[in-house]
């Protein structure tokens, strides 16, 4: 039985995919590691091959055709089979003590038949290149103990909840049919949504788990490349919308409710930030013509959105202003964040 499924998505990752691979080896058979090659042009295929030749219990290779990130996680959740399921980025990679504490957790709890359906442990932004590492860890959550949402308090700005930081069941996943879009960027922002109203028995082990690289050109995260790429935060925060609707968020437990809110105020507000980061006329008549469709889809969480939320509320401000306290705030949030 494999303890975990870890999916790697993997796209021209020749330069670091043996860093990402060796560091889930030390977690031997309990791991089930399916390395997605989404159509690279370089080495990365043979690089994954050379490990399931070796390791043949513990990586199994996918090719296929470049459908981006969300498309490997999908292929993940259709064909794993661990108890549990971990996205690794192809430049990242895990502390081999802490997984092995993590994978030991898991296996104390499936002999004692206890249930848990997420498990949240630490991640670590490691800036390589400046060999400066920031510690992400959820204070708000009552560590080494099974809890639900209404004793998780307020998750903080500077540590939202990010899919480096959870495993979730994977029978879970795979009942609610969860399916992420195609050749979309920030996906991930999307899967946090969607998986968070599923689970309820909730365990936090605080171990720094998950290294996150920082300081790739190319990266995601950079501003420029976000800056370029607004029309995919539009579309995830469209997916994010269609969702779940008002009504179904107001049926969740208290602290389930005010996390959801809280998910989908904070991908409403990375997207109009980098939407409006750089002014045009065809911009703001698109955001405008978001919103005309929100009210008519669902007018309460329209309203929750934009009139209720210090984000609806600085939306409310003209453009010019709007887009100088996104970009100052971001630019505070993005230093603390350690970006």
């Amino acid at each position: 039985m494999k303890l975990l499924t870890i999916v790697v998505p993997c796209y021209n990752s020749q330069e670091y995919l043996r860093k990402c691979l060796n560091s889930c080896l030390c977690g031997g058979e309990k791991l089930e590691v399916l390395i997605v090659n989404d159509g690279s042009k370089d080495n990365t295929l043979k690089i994954a091959q050379e490990y399931q030749l070796s390791y043949p219990n513990i990586f199994i290779v996918i090719d296929k055709e470049n459908g981006g990130h969300g498309s490997a996680i999908n292929e993940g959740i259709k064909r794993g089979s661990g108890l549990f399921f971990k996205v690794l980025d192809s430049d990242d990679w895990f502390d081999e003590t802490a997984l092995l504490t993590f994978l030991d957790k898991i296996e104390e709890h499936y002999n004692q038949k206890i249930n848990i359906d997420i498990y949240f442990t630490n991640y670590v932004h490691e800036h390589v290149y400046t060999n400066k590492s920031i510690l992400h860890e959820y204070t708000n959550m009552t560590s080494n103990q099974i809890t639900n949402w209404n004793s998780v308090r307020h998750f903080s700005v500077f540590s939202p909840i990010m899919i480096h930081a959870f495993s979730a069941k994977l029978s879970i996943l795979k009942q609610a049919n969860i399916s992420l879009p195609l050749k979309i960027s920030y996906d991930d922002l999307l899967f946090s949504y969607m998986v968070m109203p599923l689970v309820k028995d909730i365990y936090y082990l605080p171990i720094n788990l998950y290294r996150y690289f920082i300081g790739r050109p190319d990266q995601s995260i950079n501003v420029s490349i976000s800056v370029k790429k607004y029309k995919d935060y539009l579309f995830v925060l469209n997916e994010a919308f269609y969702a779940y609707s008002y009504k179904e968020i107001k049926k969740l437990s208290k602290g389930l409710r005010n996390i959801t809110f809280k998910q989908i105020e904070d991908i409403y507000l990375i997207a109009i930030l980098f939407t409006t980061f750089e002014y045009s006329k065809d911009k703001i008549k698109l955001i405008r013509s978001i919103k005309r469709e929100y009210k008519k889809h669902d007018i309460k969480l329209y309203r929750h959105l934009f009139f209720f939320t210090m984000v609806g509320w600085i939306g409310g401000l003209p453009y010019f202003l709007q887009r100088i306290v996104y970009n100052r705030g971001y630019k505070y949030v993005q230093k603390k964040l350690g970006y």
